[in-house]
Order: structure tokens, then sequence, then C-alpha cells
């Protein structure tokens, strides 16, 4: 089988759609590890007062430097997945793919939703609130991040715009 010009530019998306779909399972984990074991010490952090951007921007600090490994990790994946989400939205642009490119900025709302929510979280003690809006876009992300899978891998004939079939 010879390679296309066509299906060498997909590559580079596949292979993100996988990272990006394997960074949601680590994601998954590091939150139900989180949630499981360990209590966040809201009466130890300060944040009585101040605007929703301040108390957030001190959650994210408090994650950030927090001494439980799983918390840092979850904090660092989420960073990673709006940054996957950046990289896709540029390959689609690239190659013309739209569904790519409108998946993936999708993504980066809902990812940016979510990691917000999660500050936000911690920022006012725990609020369900906040709790259940992150799960709620961390779902909506996973079954969006699956169908851009299965979207990819099966549908790469119709992916681009203008088909580029000279051989490389």
């Amino acid at each position: 089988m010879r390679t296309t010009k066509q299906q060498y530019q997909l590559r580079p998306i596949k292979v993100f759609v996988v990272i990006t779909n394997c960074l949601l399972v680590v994601q998954y984990i590091l939150g139900m590890t989180i949630n499981l074991f360990y209590n966040i010490p809201f009466d130890s952090i300060d944040l009585k007062d101040g605007s929703f951007v301040a108390k957030t921007g001190l959650a994210f600090g408090y994650a950030r430097t927090s001494d439980f490994l799983s918390l840092q990790l979850h904090w660092l994946d989420a960073c990673l997945l709006i940054i996957m989400s950046i990289i896709l939205f540029a390959l689609g642009i690239k190659v013309r793919a739209k569904i790519v490119w409108k998946a993936s900025l999708l993504l980066f709302l809902i990812f940016s939703v979510a990691t917000v929510s999660g500050a936000a979280f911690i920022a006012y003690a725990g609020s369900n609130y906040y709790s259940f809006s992150m799960a709620t876009a961390f779902i909506i992300a996973s079954i969006l991040c699956v169908y851009l899978l299965f979207y990819v891998y099966t549908n790469t004939h119709r992916m681009v715009l203008t088909p580029l079939d000279k051989p490389v």
C-alpha cells in the first residue's frame, strides 16, 4: 500500500487524538484518586475575601504546590489537555479537516470550563455546583474525544476537503 500525501498529513492528527484520549484516562484516574484518598484542607487555604478571579488564582496556586502528588499531576494534566486541544486545532486548520478543528475548538472550551470549575471547587470550599460542572465538562469532553478518535480512524478518506493524492 502506497502512502499518499493526504495520509502523511493526517498522521499527526491521529497521534494527537490518541494522546488526548490517553491524557483523559489519566485525568480520570487522578481525579478519582484525589476524590477517594485526599481531603482538601479548605480551612487552611485563605480564600475568605476577594473576587472570583482572585480566589480561583489562589486555588490554582494551591493545586500546583500541593503536597499531594495526584493533585499536582491532575492540575498539570488539565493544562496538557488544553494545550493538546490547541495543537489539534492548528493541525485541523492546516489539513483543512473541518470536523477536527471544530471539535478541538469545542474541546478547548470544555477543558477550560473544567479547569476553572476545578479551581473554583477548591476556592469555594468544595462547592457541589463546581464539582458537578467539572464532572459534566469532563464527561462531555470524553464523549467528544472518543467520537473524534473514531472519526479520525474511520473517515480518513473524507477528512480533507482537497484531496492530495500524490505519492510521497
